[in-house]
């Protein structure tokens, strides 16, 4: 029988590391779905970061790596590119431990940028990271 190795799960690990932290003077709160009203309407004073899992990555001998999207919405304006570049310089870094388990490195694979997004009361930023971890 062969034994299969336990990952840390890097998506929830971000999540828990953004989720009600203060980025460009506002509060976040990070979800894995973009959050909506009864008729589908996002509510424009929220600002949040969407975390999800982008296909690629690896599995090495001893490590893995995780590619996670951030996509950061928020009130119209530069605030979305604000609240990305934020997120990005508190998530990055080496030796990070999480409620989810330890992280080895988190690094940037894209610079935060603006994409358009149709809305006329909303902006949003995205940009992707490389979560290096081992196994549990």
């Amino acid at each position: 029988m062969i034994e299969a190795l336990e990952w840390v799960d890097a998506r929830a690990a971000m999540q828990a590391m953004i989720d009600g932290t203060e980025h460009a003077g506002v509060l976040v709160q990070a979800r894995y779905e973009q959050s909506a009203d009864e008729y589908g309407q996002p509510d424009p004073a929220t600002v949040e970061v969407v975390v999800y899992e982008t296909p690629g990555g690896n599995i090495g001998y001893v490590d893995r790596l995780d590619e996670i999207t951030l996509d950061v919405y928020a009130p119209r304006g530069e605030k979305a590119k604000k609240v990305a570049e934020s997120v990005l310089r508190m998530v990055c870094g080496t030796n990070i431990d999480t409620p989810e388990g330890f992280l080895d490195t988190v690094r940037p694979r894209t610079v935060p940028v603006e994409v358009p997004y149709q809305s006329p009361v909303l902006s949003k930023a995205t940009t992707t990271l490389q979560v290096i971890h081992r196994p549990l």
